[in-house]
């Protein structure tokens, strides 16, 4: 359970909570999403083709350096269309909402996993650090939760939420309100 410490409760008009994944890059508590770019996957081939030109050259020399210049310039370049997109996502978020909730994954231990290459190009750690900075910047809140439980527990209420992983959503109807949860 996360808990919001803030000068006045009453300044939170709108809450969202986001979930970062590998078929969207974000998806948000009110049914939103936003598509992953994929921007390392894209220039993949065009690197690998450039580290090759570099390998067959000779350390040292004039075009060796000229050559690593453009693999080093190659990589920056995906780097800062990573983090622009980071950016305008984030603000996207902070001109719609005044609270926004996300889990406090632990990437590092996702990243050692098969999906290593894609979850490293999404750059959730970088993403959320860029989204903290920016809430904070415009006097908006933003909350991390443990990941745990987040997917079978009732928002409103507490109760479990019972479900198997095939099960694309499911409903859960509390005495005082009715939920939908989506998995995955």
């Amino acid at each position: 359970m996360a808990w919001v410490s803030c000068r006045n409760l009453d300044e939170i008009k709108s809450a969202v909570g986001i979930d970062v994944g590998l078929e969207k890059f974000l998806a948000t508590s009110d049914g939103q999403a936003v598509k992953i770019p994929q921007f390392y996957r894209k220039s993949q081939q065009q690197l690998a083709r450039q580290q090759r030109q570099l390998a067959r050259m000779e350390k040292g020399s004039k075009n060796y350096q000229r050559q690593s210049n453009k693999v080093a310039r190659l990589h920056l370049h995906v780097a800062r269309q990573r983090k622009e997109f980071h950016y305008q996502v984030a603000h996207r978020l902070c001109d719609q909402y005044d609270l926004i909730a996300f889990e406090n994954l632990n990437i590092k231990g996702l990243a050692r996993t098969r999906l290593a290459k894609s979850i490293l190009d999404a750059a959730w750690g970088s993403f959320l650090n860029i989204l903290q900075a920016v809430v904070v910047k415009r006097g908006k809140w933003a909350i991390g939760d443990d990941p745990r439980g987040t997917s079978i527990e009732c928002s409103g209420c507490g109760g479990r939420v019972e479900k198997t992983l095939k099960e694309l959503a499911s409903q859960r109807e509390a005495p005082h309100l009715t939920l939908r949860f989506s998995v995955g």
